[in-house]
């Protein structure tokens, strides 16, 4: 079934830049746990406090006796983004575009303490809740942390874990299976959308083509639909009901990937 409709959707342009993850590390290099990484959270917590809300300790270096690559994850949200952008940039940090996930702003600080920024202007957005109950779940559960430190290593035993595609390292892309595992395990189901970097979602998209862009729409760890961006005037979406094209529609017009009064071409899957 093929739907088309007229569009009047716009967004923000600097969200529709495309980066490498992190900062084109040569190296992924994952280290024990340093009891010092709380402690370098909080003095960088303190000087974002002015400039955004909601700031969390996310990733391996918030779960304690976890190995890490060290560097400190925060996410947090900004009531204006472009003027966050400004003062972020005042205080040593580096703005790296979307990363692989709509609506949110990467910045990179590279000093004293290390870190990974991720921005959102929507308290509500699900990655916000999925990165704190993944980090809250791996804090209770010790034995999860050994089975996952033990796949870091395993994964990096693998030279050709260093190697990028699509500007993100294998090592990263290798870690989803586990990451997916404990997203069913805590029972998180909310839909959500990611850039395709994955062998197992380009194998869900139809007649997938190298030179087109194409977003996921997940719910928690199922793929359930996905956009195909083909140029400025043609998109495909596939998605399983109304509800879930209403949200991916929603998703990708804030991204700003779409200009005013375009064609979509709307189709179920």
């Amino acid at each position: 079934m093929i739907k088309q409709a007229d569009a009047n959707i716009q967004g923000n342009n600097y969200i529709t830049q495309w980066c490498f993850s992190e900062d084109r590390m040569t190296k992924i290099e994952v280290v024990p746990y340093d009891s010092r990484w709380p402690e370098m959270f909080e003095a960088e917590r303190k000087m974002l406090e002015p400039v955004l809300t909601e700031i969390y300790h996310i990733g391996s270096t918030s779960v304690p006796g976890l190995p890490s690559k060290p560097k400190i994850d925060i996410i947090a949200v900004a009531k204006d983004l472009n003027e966050a952008m400004v003062e972020l940039e005042n205080i040593g940090y580096s703005y790296k575009g979307e990363w692989n996930i709509p609506l949110q702003a990467g910045f990179i600080k590279r000093a004293n303490i290390d870190v990974n920024l991720h921005v959102f202007f929507d308290s509500n957005h699900p990655e916000i809740e999925l990165n704190l109950r993944f980090r809250d779940y791996l804090s209770i559960h010790p034995e999860v942390c050994d089975q996952y430190a033990a796949i870091k290593k395993e994964i990096l035993q693998d030279e050709s874990s260093q190697e990028k595609i699509n500007g993100f390292p294998l090592y990263t892309i290798r870690k989803r299976d586990f990451i997916d595992g404990i997203i069913k395990t805590i029972g998180y189901n909310r839909l959500r959308v990611l850039k395709s970097i994955t062998d197992k979602e380009r194998d869900f998209i139809k007649n997938y083509q190298d030179e087109y862009e194409y977003f996921i729409l997940y719910k928690g760890a199922d793929i359930i639909g996905y956009a195909s961006v083909f140029n400025e005037s043609m998109f495909e979406y596939y998605t399983p009901d109304e509800e879930s094209l209403e949200y991916l529609l929603d998703v990708m017009g804030k991204r700003g990937t779409f200009l005013t009064d375009k064609t979509l071409v709307l189709k179920s899957r």
